[in-house]
């Protein structure tokens, strides 16, 4: 009888324990409604789960040592930032919400998930592999990056007329590239290929063939038209998690829905495109080293000097 006492004064200690660490911590929100707040109002900035996007990282431990009580985050998400973070008042984000939010915030330092590797046997994906693989789905805010077909603006946001105002503080290195482009010198406008929010988009080659049509008819006739087709049954890509196969394998497969792979954005210069490094991103490494390879054959048949990739190649076959 003793014993069971003891017990019970024990479970009774750690949950009295437990609620004033999480009282102290400042959860006293409900995590999951906070989800659903931040999936709606920040996960196109700061990222799915908080590992950061165009906004930085809600979780680890720089983040938890500056922002370390319930109120320091909620002054931010009220005042908002000086380096662009706009501020969310009341109709915007509920006190209660707000609670949430915080909630789940610091959940995603506190909570220490890890993703679960896949099984693999060899390089054979297993059954269990190929069940658990979850492609990117047209719902997910802030996807599409990777696969600009997917991608999903961020909600709420109102643009105007003026896109380089805006993203001279939201995106800053993005407004200096395309002033270098010849495509700003010529009076392309962000919109024309991107449109306006709220319904902005991603461009696609299909985007770039309205006005390039001879360099994306040459572009989907070569090998890179079919990258992000054959790579989707491969066995390397399938014994990934979700996100190593968007990030890992997509990074370089999506040649086939993007033209910013070889000439990158938002500069778009041929000339670099035409570099041996710009082949060199994907065609690296132990399973597909062209580019150590290739590029000593160049050098042997130029007398040593450096090949571009045009060399052996078309333009954009």
């Amino acid at each position: 009888m003793k014993y069971r006492i003891l017990r019970l004064a024990i479970a009774a200690g750690l949950v009295l324990l437990l609620s004033l660490l999480f009282a102290n911590l400042g959860l006293a929100g409900d995590v999951e409604l906070g989800k659903a707040v931040y999936d709606k109002n920040c996960a196109a900035c700061h990222g799915a789960a908080g590992v950061g996007a165009s906004g930085p990282a809600l979780k680890g431990p720089d983040f938890a040592k500056e922002f370390d009580t319930k109120d320091k985050i909620n002054a931010v998400i009220r005042k908002g930032t000086p380096k662009g973070m706009p501020p969310y008042n009341a109709s915007q984000i509920s006190d209660a919400d707000l609670d949430n939010l915080v909630a789940y915030i610091q959940s995603l330092t506190t909570a220490a998930a890890q993703p679960t590797p896949l099984p693999v046997k060899g390089l054979q994906p297993t059954a269990t592999a190929v069940a658990t693989v979850v492609p990117p789905r047209p719902g997910d805010v802030g996807r599409g990056y990777v696969d600009p077909s997917v991608y999903v603006p961020p909600p709420g946001v109102q643009g105007g007329e003026d896109c380089a105002g805006c993203h001279a503080t939201v995106s800053p290195g993005a407004v200096k590239d395309f002033k270098l482009s010849k495509m700003f010198q010529k009076g392309v406008g962000c919109a024309d290929c991107h449109g306006k929010h709220p319904d902005v988009k991603m461009p696609t080659p299909d985007t770039c063939g309205k006005c390039h049509n001879p360099q994306f008819t040459q572009h989907m006739a070569g090998k890179h038209g079919v990258g992000w087709d054959l790579h989707q049954g491969a066995a390397r890509r399938l014994a990934q998690y979700p996100a190593m196969q968007e990030e890992g394998c997509g990074a370089c497969h999506s040649v086939q829905k993007r033209c910013d792979s070889c000439h990158t954005r938002h500069v778009f210069s041929p000339k670099e495109a035409k570099e041996p490094r710009a082949c060199a991103t994907c065609h690296m490494g132990p399973d597909h080293s062209q580019a150590r390879r290739d590029l000593q054959r160049g050098r042997q048949r130029l007398g040593g000097r450096r090949p571009g990739a045009h060399l052996c190649h078309l333009s954009h076959v």
